[in-house]
Order: C-alpha cells, then sequence, then structure tokens
C-alpha cells in the first residue's frame, strides 16, 4: 500500500514540471513523460501478486484529481480533448487496465506510437490555442517596427516563386502587401486560410494578399507541385515561395503564420506571429489599421 501511495504521489512533481511547466513544456518532455506515465504504471504492478480493487483505486487518485483540478481551472470545450493532462490520464488509464505483466512488444509500440503522435502533432496544435492570447498578440508591435527596423531592407529586393514557377518580386506599387506564411503541417495557419479570405477580399482595394510557403530547405525536399496545388488556396497566383528562406532569415523571423504589412514603398510596417479563431476580429482591426 505504501509504494502505491508514494506511486499517486509522484504524479504531481512529474507531471506538474513536465505537463504543465509554466515555461510550456517541450514536445519531448510531453513524450517522455507519457513513455514515463506508462511505463511506471506497468512496473508498480510488477511489486504485488496481484493488484486489488483498492491498490487500483489509491493508484488512481493522483492522476484523477490532476484531472479534476485541470477541468476546473479551465474552459470544457473541443480544445480540452487535446489537452496535455487529459493526453496523459488516458495513457494511465490504459496502462492500468493491461492485463499481462509485461505488455507484449505490439502493445508497448503501440503506446509508443500514441505517445510520439500526440507530443509532436497533437500537442503543437493545443499549445497553440491555448495559449494566452495577451501574450501571444501583441497588436501595437507595428509601431515598434516603424522605429526600429532596418530600413535598408526592401520587400522588393526579395526573390519569390509563383505557381508559374518562375522566380518573382513584389515591386512597389499603389497598393499595400500582406504577406500570410504558412507550411501544410501548421494547424493555425490552415485555420486562417478558411477564416480570413472574405477580409481580404474587402480590402483588395488597397492591399494585395500572399500566401508566402515556408520550409527549412536545409532539412525538407518540397514537392511544390503540392504546395502549388495546396486545396485550401482557391487562387494559386496568390502562392509565392520563399527561396532559401531568405525574407525569413533576413527578418529573423521563425514560426507561422506570420503576417506581415509591407507599404507602399516596400517598408515593413507591421508584423505579427500566430493565429486563433478567437482572434480574428482583432487581427483584422489591427491589419486595417495600418493600411488607411
Amino acid at each position: 500500500m505504501i509504494k502505491y501511495i508514494l506511486y499517486t504521489l509522484s504524479f504531481f512533481p512529474v507531471w506538474g514540471l513536465l505537463l504543465l511547466s509554466i515555461d510550456k513544456p517541450g514536445q519531448l518532455g510531453i513524450f517522455l513523460c507519457l513513455l514515463y506515465t506508462f511505463y511506471s504504471c506497468v512496473l508498480i504492478k510488477k511489486t504485488v501478486k496481484e493488484e486489488t480493487q483498492g491498490l487500483r483505486i489509491v493508484k488512481f487518485i493522483g492522476p484523477t484529481v490532476y484531472l479534476i483540478a485541470f477541468a476546473f481551472t479551465g474552459k470544457i470545450d473541443l480544445n480540452f480533448l487535446l489537452n496535455p493532462v487529459l493526453a496523459g490520464f488516458v495513457v494511465f488509464a490504459i496502462s492500468s487496465f493491461i492485463n499481462e505483466k509485461i505488455p507484449s512488444v505490439v502493445s508497448q509500440a503501440a503506446m509508443a506510437f500514441f505517445c510520439y503522435l500526440y507530443a509532436f502533432s497533437i500537442y503543437p496544435m493545443w499549445n497553440t490555442v491555448a495559449e494566452d492570447p495577451s501574450e501571444k498578440y501583441d497588436f501595437s508591435i507595428g509601431v515598434a517596427l516603424e522605429e526600429s527596423q532596418d530600413t535598408s531592407i526592401n520587400l522588393k529586393d526579395f526573390i519569390f516563386l509563383n505557381a508559374n514557377r518562375d522566380t518573382f518580386s513584389l515591386t512597389a506599387n499603389d497598393k499595400f502587401v500582406i504577406l500570410e506564411s504558412w507550411n501544410e503541417s501548421c494547424a493555425p495557419c490552415i485555420k486562417a486560410m478558411k477564416d480570413l479570405p472574405p477580409y481580404y477580399k474587402q480590402i483588395a482595394d488597397v492591399a494585395d494578399q500572399f500566401y508566402l510557403y515556408e520550409y527549412d530547405h536545409k532539412k525538407v525536399k518540397v514537392d511544390f507541385d503540392k504546395v502549388f496545388d495546396f486545396k485550401l488556396i482557391e487562387d494559386k497566383q496568390k502562392i509565392l515561395v520563399d527561396i532559401e528562406s531568405n525574407l525569413y532569415s533576413k527578418y529573423e523571423l521563425s514560426g507561422y503564420p506570420y503576417f506581415l504589412i509591407f507599404d507602399k514603398k516596400g517598408k515593413l510596417v507591421f508584423k505579427h506571429l500566430g493565429y486563433g479563431s478567437a482572434y480574428q476580429s482583432a487581427l483584422q482591426d489591427s491589419i486595417s489599421a495600418y493600411i488607411q
């Protein structure tokens, strides 16, 4: 019984540090925490000849308290179903009801795959949506850009690849230019593509908007046919590829989606990282303020 009490208490520091870190746990930390949850549950059962119902209840106390506390401090919605505490509880529950003393290789491989899938695919989606908008959405950053940016950098100096597979530059004209960066693996990018086109049509008289495809050219070999035929972008002529990530490197950008506004002279006057449907109106209002 003492072992089971200590075991259930161990979830508080482990989950607290790796699943709910104040600084947001990394994907590797999430993965290792889920694996710990699985294998620790398997090992604790090996310490007794037979796991009784009472021991099983004791074992569930720590994870259950954590799950209830998280439910009371957060909003119960679709995003809640993707949160790391619930994922940890699912792994724990499955591990607890596996009958074998030592799970089969197939069972272990399946659990490791789920942990990896959640940590590196699902968790980033939840983490993006769950972030505090007051920290993530700084709609005044354009003011700072006007005062501090390197004025020697200009949009017209960058060369992009367009849907015709030609090199293409965005020269200054009588309109503002809005670049919305994206990658097919980026869930917020997909949301933005679905939400913002009606707004872009409203401001078409004063601003040209393009979708700027971003990728790690050193690590990823890109199929440009798929990029320029991406189904969620209706007008394929609006798709541009940032060749060798030159624009991203020059402006020291990281991540996506970025929303970049360049004035009629090609000067960057506004940049904003991230997107969530809940903050669509605030982002649109901020863009509108810079293109008047």
